[in-house]
C-alpha cells in the first residue's frame, strides 16, 4: 500500500471512529473505523518493496559516439 492510499485509509476510519454517529444493526461504524485506523498503519510505515525506484541502466558511449556496453547503475546506499 502506498504511503498516500494508507493515509486516506487511515482518514476515513478515524471520521467512522471519532465523527459519525450513525447507528446501524448490521455495522457498527466505530468498530469499522478503528479497523480501517489500525489497517491503514503498517500501509502508512512500512514501504513495500515493489514501489522502489525502477531499475536503472547506464549506458557508456565509446570513442566514436556510437552505443557501447550497458551496465547496470551502481547500487545506492540502503538510507
Amino acid at each position: 500500500m502506498k504511503t498516500a492510499t494508507a493515509l486516506i485509509v487511515m482518514a476515513v476510519g478515524a471520521v467512522f471512529a471519532f465523527a459519525v454517529d450513525l447507528h446501524f444493526s448490521f455495522l457498527n461504524l466505530q468498530a469499522a473505523g478503528w479497523i480501517l485506523i489500525l489497517r491503514g498503519r503498517p500501509g502508512w510505515s512500512c514501504r513495500s518493496a515493489a514501489t522502489g525506484a525502477p531499475r536503472q541502466l547506464v549506458l557508456q558511449r565509446g570513442p566514436d559516439g556510437t552505443a557501447g556496453r550497458r551496465f547496470p547503475a551502481p547500487e545506492r546506499p540502503p538510507y
